[in-house]
């Protein structure tokens, strides 16, 4: 059967009047966990998000979060193809010491087997592995293995998590640029279909470090869309952009200053530079502070003076039978006043 491509507005006006007056047009999507973020991005089913850093900013650890975070509080389900993590065994790993809240590389840590087992049980439901050990999948496999989860073993996915665009396998005749645009593209097409929030993530390119005016010592600026690896095609079509940056990786470094704020950086933080934001509603451009605890392998924020790690502000707030206010503006904010930025 020949697919209809041409529509009146009558074709659809029934379903059109039912989503407006529903008030399901330009509406946030799944919260992100932090109220400091929460104005700037969320999580809409039928659109994608890209995560974009240098390597070793933490960009997969924050998908890895926002992942656990969405399966706690909104029982999202997840399909993984993760191929930073090691062996299958190793990203269950690292996805159970998150939702846990644990650091297991620390020897001194220790985990109950009942713990561990109703942990692993909770994981499960929530994350379909999609294996990377045997091949470098292409995005058509890796699209196509989840619509497969659905049919074949029954199970209802809310996103799927991609991890790094630039380790999956080319397209024959593609040149980078084309290739991405091509990516991005299939993974847009795929989210409006299934109704997924489908999630990239992307390395970006070489860039030169920069001189700090005070130390003379060198840094990595913070990368903008425009500097994802494989040209500006992510930039033209992705629908939500997200960029997770570190200034510095050591604690020799802390006297550098960052030239946004005009105070040195902090070891553990990172900054989310949500730097595209689709459809209306879902967010707005800017960005937000928050922090990683390595002992519990978990991002934290500090608001109003009090220490949140995630999700633990939305759940204070439901408890207290009060609706999460996600226009609420944190007080950080560059180009304002940030003596006091907490």
């Amino acid at each position: 059967m020949k697919k209809k491509r041409i529509f009146r507005v009558s074709d659809i006006l029934d379903e059109t009047k039912k989503v407006i007056l529903e008030k399901k047009v330009f509406q946030k999507g799944a919260s992100c966990g932090f109220i400091s973020g929460d104005s700037y991005m969320s999580y809409l089913k039928g659109f994608t998000t890209g995560i974009f850093s240098f390597s070793a900013m933490g960009k997969t650890q924050f998908y890895i979060q926002e992942a656990v975070h969405l399966s706690k509080v909104h029982n999202w389900v997840h399909a993984v193809w993760l191929t930073e993590q090691g062996k299958k065994t190793q990203m269950i790993a690292d996805i159970l010491q998150t939702y846990l809240g644990v650091n297991l590389s620390d020897e001194r840590a220790t985990i109950k087997e009942s713990v561990l087992t109703s942990a692993l049980e909770w994981l499960d439901k929530h994350f379909i592995i999609i294996d990377h050990e045997e091949e470098i999948l292409s995005i058509k496999d890796i699209l196509e293995s989840a619509v497969k989860i659905q049919k074949e073993l029954g199970i209802q996915l809310d996103s799927i998590g991609i991890d790094n665009a630039t380790n999956l396998k080319t397209e024959v005749g593609m040149d980078k640029a084309t290739f991405m645009n091509y990516v991005q593209n299939a993974c847009n097409r795929t989210a409006v279909k299934y109704n997924w929030h489908i999630f990239t993530l992307f390395h970006v390119n070489k860039i030169e470090p920069v001189e700090c005016k005070e130390t003379k010592k060198k840094f990595m600026p913070m990368p903008s869309h425009f500097d994802i690896s494989g040209g500006q095609q992510i930039n033209f079509t992705a629908n939500q952009l997200i960029g997770v940056y570190r200034g510095i990786k050591s604690k020799e470094d802390e006297d550098i200053i960052n030239p946004k704020t005009g105070t040195p950086f902090i070891l553990n933080e990172a900054w989310i530079n949500v730097t595209k934001t689709k459809p209306k509603g879902v967010g707005e451009i800017g960005m937000f502070q928050i922090f990683f605890d390595r002992n519990r392998n978990q991002y934290y924020e500090i608001f109003q003076g009090k220490k949140y790690y995630c999700g633990e502000y939305e759940a204070e707030q439901n408890k207290k039978s009060k609706p999460t206010k996600g226009a609420i503006q944190p007080n950080i904010d560059f180009g304002k006043d940030l003596t006091n930025p907490f």
